[in-house]
């Protein structure tokens, strides 16, 4: 094996089938009720401008990372916040001044409601329930 062909060839220890990993898309995979819980949590109010926004159409609402996931943040309740979509550009990959982290940390370490996330997922993605409804049984 030449060193050219050495260097070419991507190998990551913790994976058999010689796949490309990466840290950024790790995370990617968020439930919709979680995403959905944190919209109720928040309110759906934008952390930054507090307007109020929607769930789907004209003004609605993203999540943003107050630790942006390029810089190593979670796709966890506790690092996100609710947020409109001129508040989320304005913000991109950056990282936030401290007395606005602060202000995003708390807002984002209030209770998370399961439960009435779960219920505003169905209400509006119920093609994500389909399937999940087709496999339980009822027993008589």
């Amino acid at each position: 094996m030449t060193m050219g062909s050495f260097r070419r060839m991507k190998v990551s220890p913790g994976n058999p089938k010689n796949k490309r990993t990466s840290t950024f898309n790790r995370n990617r995979d968020m439930s919709i009720i979680v995403a959905c819980a944190v919209l109720v949590r928040d309110n759906l109010t934008c952390a930054y401008c507090h307007a109020k926004l929607v769930v789907k159409g004209k003004g609605a609402a993203t999540l943003d990372h107050i630790i942006p996931r390029s810089k190593g943040g979670l796709a966890v309740a506790t690092n996100l916040v609710t947020s409109c979509a001129p508040c989320n550009r304005k913000k991109h990959g950056d990282l936030l001044d401290y007395k606005s982290i602060f202000r995003a940390v708390e807002w984002a370490h209030r209770p998370v409601d399961i439960v009435k996330g779960r219920e505003l997922a169905m209400q509006h993605y119920p093609s994500r329930f389909k399937r999940a409804r087709k496999s339980v049984k009822v027993r008589a």
